[in-house]
């Protein structure tokens, strides 16, 4: 149990600490002690300057103290305020049992942004109790995507191992989080040489029919998803193109007739023809619709519509006539 005297000591400290790190740290107390200095922070009267002085040595000793530095990562000043905590709550093995849910959280994070592709790869030289552990810390969404692009005999190794998975060390958290950094590595290495053959790989990808080219990226998602989606973020598509401010794609509507435009619209979804149709006049909607209704268009004639339109599209923006919102979007 905390000396009410300590918890009083520790409440005049937060008000040196200052709002956001008193924050940090009640979080991180157990909640007795927590709701203690919450009570004691309320009742608390004027602190004289002497006592702040004190109170503020104290804690700056405690930071410099030599096992300090066991504790340094991204987040030092955090980690160090944890010391604090352990004399609170006079519990030596306080900063180890934080250190290991902070270490939980920044394998969660790498997680969240390693393609799936790449985790799957690198599951293949692991052990089934790592990946035991991995899945454990993934979010039930990924998990689910994790499993299916294991071996079917892994997955059932990996389904028991997790059962049975009942502690996980912080010495097993600390290596993981050592190659998953690794990996993250390798990742951002890898995309920076991606980006001159993805350029040249979107030319003919956009010369494919739009078809048959979903098809190839599906496929190839499978396979390498980080390069899938760098190939999908380069291309001009229709569905893109039509996300643009009406008066920015009436531009290019403008430069075809109305039967291009129907076979434009043509085998496309609602929400994509209503933001063609909506940059036309009454007469020249209603035109191309009569065309929808009455045409009758090969899939070779709507393919190469839809090309124009997006090479249109393409050409008004490199003259300057138009720009793509999406691309100040990804400044900075």
């Amino acid at each position: 149990m905390v000396a009410a005297s300590t918890i009083h000591q520790v409440a005049k400290l937060f008000l040196i600490l200052g709002e956001e790190i008193a924050a940090q740290l009640i979080q991180r107390l157990p909640k007795e002690t927590a709701r203690k200095i919450l009570r004691s922070l309320s009742q608390l009267g004027p602190v004289s300057e002497t006592e702040m002085e004190v109170l503020a040595n104290e804690f700056l000793a405690l930071l410099n103290d030599p096992r300090a530095s066991l504790l340094v990562d991204q987040n030092e000043t955090g980690r160090r305020i944890l010391e604090l905590c352990a004399k609170v709550t006079n519990d030596p093995t306080f900063v180890d049992s934080q250190k290991g849910g902070m270490i939980e959280r920044e394998i969660r994070e790498l997680l969240d942004v390693l393609p799936m592709s790449l985790l799957a790869s690198w599951a293949g030289h692991e052990s089934v109790q790592v990946l035991a552990v991995v899945t454990s810390l993934m979010s039930p969404q990924n998990a689910a995507q994790f499993f299916r692009r294991l071996e079917k005999e892994t997955q059932l190794s990996l389904t028991i191992a997790i059962a049975k998975l009942e502690h996980i060390y912080e010495e097993t958290l600390e290596t993981l989080l050592e190659e998953l950094q690794s990996l993250d590595a390798k990742r951002e290495k890898g995309m920076g040489a991606m980006v001159a053959g993805v350029d040249k790989l979107k030319n003919v990808f956009t010369e494919m029919d739009p078809q048959f080219r979903e098809e190839l990226l599906s496929k190839l998602e499978a396979k390498d998803e980080a390069l899938s989606q760098s190939i999908r973020h380069s291309l001009l598509t229709l569905a893109k193109l039509t996300t643009l401010p009406v008066p920015l794609l009436s531009q290019v509507s403008m430069a075809f007739t109305e039967r291009q435009l129907a076979m434009v619209i043509y085998t496309e979804s609602t929400q994509i023809k209503e933001a063609i149709l909506n940059t036309l006049s009454k007469n020249r909607r209603a035109e191309v619709e009569e065309e929808i209704k009455n045409g009758k268009f090969r899939q070779s004639e709507v393919n190469n519509a839809q090309k124009n339109f997006c090479n249109e599209g393409r050409r008004l923006k490199e003259a300057g006539r138009i720009y793509f919102p999406w691309e100040d979007a990804m400044v900075g």
